[in-house]
């Protein structure tokens, strides 16, 4: 038996508490270890180790916005030429924010991002006080050539519906990991086009992207 597993039963077995460092899927060999033990000290450890294994493959743990960064989250959006008229009419009353640019706060509502590193979006909207059925992020070129992208709705945003007291909107969060490949160089403003079953609408992120080291505008 390894000297370092026998020294992690021993351990586990005289404290009931496990570590993190003994909470990864290789150390599932303590738990053929353990259960021939046939004692209850033994399956409380087991339930333990358990417990720890599943909250390890965040299967009971959702994704946040806020764990999203760009080249790491695996769902990945293309940027791509949006569609005509994109922006243009609402039917509703949208409020929205962008929280982070690649995981980094806004400053003065600039942000810059850069090609081969990808684009990362977070942020939360709502329309007339219910969360969004569907929803494209808007990058708005001076030149009349708009983009899109669909990020990823229904994630976790506990303070926006504590700051409007509607738990209807507990999951007005949007997050998106995007490849901005067709996206030119240049300076774009990013918008919102968002709907609800009754309603659709825009909403100004008040937010300046600009893109670098790919080709110009």
């Amino acid at each position: 038996m390894d000297e370092e597993i026998k020294h992690r039963t021993a351990r586990c077995k005289s404290s009931l508490v496990l570590e993190l460092s003994i909470c990864r899927p290789r150390d599932t060999n303590l738990v053929n270890i353990i259960r021939p033990m046939g004692n209850a000290l033994a399956g409380v450890f087991y339930l333990f180790l358990a417990g720890c294994q599943a909250s390890n493959t965040g299967a009971s743990n959702p994704t946040s916005a806020a764990s999203i960064n760009a080249g790491t989250h695996e769902a990945v959006s293309t940027v791509a030429p949006a569609q005509s008229g994109l922006l243009g009419g609402s039917t509703g009353n949208m409020l929205c924010h962008l929280d982070l640019v690649s995981g980094s706060p806004i400053t003065d509502s600039q942000a810059t991002a850069r090609h081969g590193r990808g684009l990362a979006l977070e942020g939360w909207a709502q329309m007339n006080g219910k969360a969004l059925s569907s929803l494209l992020i808007a990058f708005k070129s001076s030149s009349g050539v708009n983009y899109s992208v669909r990020p990823n709705l229904g994630v976790p945003r506990e303070d926006v519906a504590n700051a409007f007291n509607d738990p209807s909107l507990k999951n007005a969060g949007f997050a998106v990991t995007s490849d901005i490949t067709a996206l030119p160089n240049g300076s774009y403003e990013l918008w919102l086009r968002g709907t609800t079953p009754a309603s659709s609408s825009t909403c100004d992120l008040k937010v300046k992207l600009t893109v670098q080291g790919g080709g110009a505008v």
